[in-house]
C-alpha cells in the first residue's frame, strides 16, 4: 500500500504530463521579443572576436592544442578520440583550408550560440506580457553568459580562473561544444520524471552518445544523479525508477566502451610519448595543485548561487529542476574533488570539465525561480523604490560576478594566458 505521500507525488507527475513538452518550445520559438534577437546577435558577435582573437593573437589555450592534435593524428592517419568536435572542425575546414583556424572559431560561435539559444529559451518558458520585464530578463540571460569567479585580491594572485569554479568557460574547445548537447541533455532528462516513453528514452539515449562522441564529463554527473533524484523525488522503487536506472546503466556501459578506447588509443603514443595513464582515487589532490586559497576560492565561485538561494529557499526547494540541477552540481563537485588521473594527464584535471556545466544549469535553474517569483512580488512592474534590500543584494553579487568575468576576458585577451 501506497503512502499518501507517494500517491500525492505520482498524481503530481501525472498532472505535469498533460503539460507540452519543454522541447516544443525550443523547437518552435525562442520567446521572440527584439531584444531576445539582439542579445543572441551580439553574443555571436562578441564569441566570434573572442575566438578569433585567441586563434589569431596566438593566446595559449586548447583551442590551438586542440588542432595541433588535429594535424598529428591526421598526419598519421589517425583521428582523436572522442571524435565529433575534430570531425566537425576537419569536414568544415574543407570549405576553407586555414589549417583549421577558421573552422575552430565557427564551429565554437555556433555551439556558443546553441548554448545561449537553449538557456534562453529555457528561462523564458513563462511568458511575461509586460515589455519592460522582457527587456531585462533578455539582459540578465545575456550577461549570464559571461559570470566569472569573484576576483579578489591578493589572495588569487595572477591564478583568476585555476583552483576556482566557473559557469563560463573561453578556453577549451571540446567542453564549449558539449555545452549546448549536456544542457539539451539535462531538459530532456527531467521528462523522464513526468513520462517515460520509448521517443523520449530514445531522445536521451541519443544525446547521451553524442556527448560520449564529444566529450563524456557531464554524464559522470548525470549517470548517479537521475535515478538518485527520483528516488528521492517518488521516496520508493517503482517501475519508472527501474526503467531509469536501466536507462542510465546502458549509457554507463558505452561510457565504460569509451572509456577503454581513449585509453587504449594512440593518444598515448602521438601525444604523450608512450606514457600510460589512468584513473585514480586522489581526494582534492588535483584542485589544491590549483587553488591559492580553498576557502575563498569556494565562496567566490559560488556566492551568487549561494546568495540566490539562500534568499529564496522556500520557492526554490520543492522544485524538481533545482533539486535535479543541485544534485548534479554536487555529483559533479565530488567526482572532481575525489576522482584524477594518473600519468601524463594528472594536471588535466579532466574530471572537472562536469562541473561548468552543470554550474550554468543550476544558474538556469535558479534565475529562471527567481526571475517567476519577482514578477510575482512586483506584479510584474519593477520600480527600483520598491525593490527589496534581498534583491539589491543579489544584484550586487551578480554585478561582482559579471564584472570579474569580463575583467578574465580582458586579462585572456591582454595578457594571453587563461589561468
Amino acid at each position: 500500500m501506497h503512502s499518501a505521500q507517494s500517491t500525492s507525488t505520482i498524481q503530481k507527475y501525472k498532472a505535469v504530463d498533460e503539460k507540452p513538452s519543454r522541447l516544443r518550445g525550443i523547437k518552435s520559438n525562442l520567446q521572440r521579443s527584439k531584444a531576445d534577437l539582439i542579445f543572441l546577435f551580439i553574443y555571436c558577435i562578441v564569441c566570434f572576436l573572442i575566438f578569433y582573437a585567441i586563434i589569431y593573437l596566438r593566446i595559449g589555450t586548447d583551442l590551438q592544442l586542440h588542432i595541433k592534435l588535429l594535424k598529428e593524428y591526421v598526419l598519421h592517419n589517425s583521428f582523436p578520440n572522442p571524435p565529433l568536435y575534430y570531425l566537425s572542425i576537419y569536414i568544415l575546414d574543407l570549405a576553407f583550408s586555414s589549417g583549421f583556424k577558421i573552422s575552430t572559431i565557427i564551429v565554437l560561435t555556433l555551439a556558443s550560440a546553441y548554448k545561449y539559444f537553449i538557456v534562453a529559451n529555457y528561462i523564458a518558458e513563462d511568458k511575461i506580457q509586460n515589455n519592460k520585464c522582457r527587456i531585462i530578463r533578455s539582459l540578465i540571460i545575456f550577461l549570464l553568459m559571461f559570470l566569472g569567479p569573484i576576483i579578489i585580491y591578493p589572495w588569487d594572485g595572477s591564478r583568476w580562473y585555476l583552483g576556482k569554479f566557473t559557469s563560463t568557460i573561453w578556453h577549451n574547445s571540446t567542453t564549449i561544444f558539449m555545452f549546448p548537447i549536456a544542457i539539451l541533455l539535462f531538459i530532456k532528462s527531467i521528462e523522464l520524471f513526468r513520462r517515460i516513453h520509448f521517443k523520449n528514452i530514445l531522445f536521451v539515449l541519443f544525446l547521451s552518445v553524442l556527448l560520449i562522441l564529444s566529450k563524456p564529463s557531464f554524464l559522470f554527473a548525470l549517470i548517479p544523479s537521475l535515478p538518485m533524484v527520483y528516488l528521492i523525488e517518488v521516496k520508493r522503487i517503482d517501475k519508472k525508477f527501474v526503467q531509469i536506472s536501466a536507462l542510465m546503466a546502458l549509457v554507463f556501459a558505452l561510457l565504460l566502451v569509451q572509456k577503454e578506447l581513449i585509453y587504449n588509443s594512440e593518444l598515448d603514443n602521438l601525444a604523450y610519448n608512450g606514457d600510460e595513464s589512468g584513473i585514480t582515487l586522489a581526494p582534492f589532490k588535483v584542485w589544491l595543485i590549483w587553488a591559492n586559497n580553498p576557502l575563498i576560492s569556494i565562496l567566490s565561485s559560488f556566492a551568487l548561487l549561494i546568495t540566490i538561494v539562500t534568499l529564496n529557499f522556500r520557492v526554490m526547494v520543492n522544485k524538481l529542476d533545482f533539486k535535479f540541477a543541485s544534485v548534479l552540481l554536487m555529483t559533479s563537485l565530488v567526482i572532481y574533488f575525489l576522482l584524477a588521473e594518473s600519468g601524463p594527464r594528472m594536471l588535466h584535471a579532466n574530471f572537472y570539465w562536469q562541473v561548468p556545466v552543470a554550474f550554468l544549469i543550476c544558474y538556469m535553474v535558479v534565475i529562471k525561480i527567481y526571475l517567476k517569483s519577482l514578477w510575482s512580488t512586483y506584479g510584474g512592474i519593477i520600480s527600483w523604490k520598491e525593490i527589496k534590500l534581498k534583491d539589491y543584494f543579489i544584484l550586487t553579487m551578480y554585478s561582482m560576478h559579471l564584472g570579474s568575468g569580463l575583467l578574465y576576458i580582458a586579462k585572456l585577451i591582454i595578457f594571453k594566458h587563461y589561468r
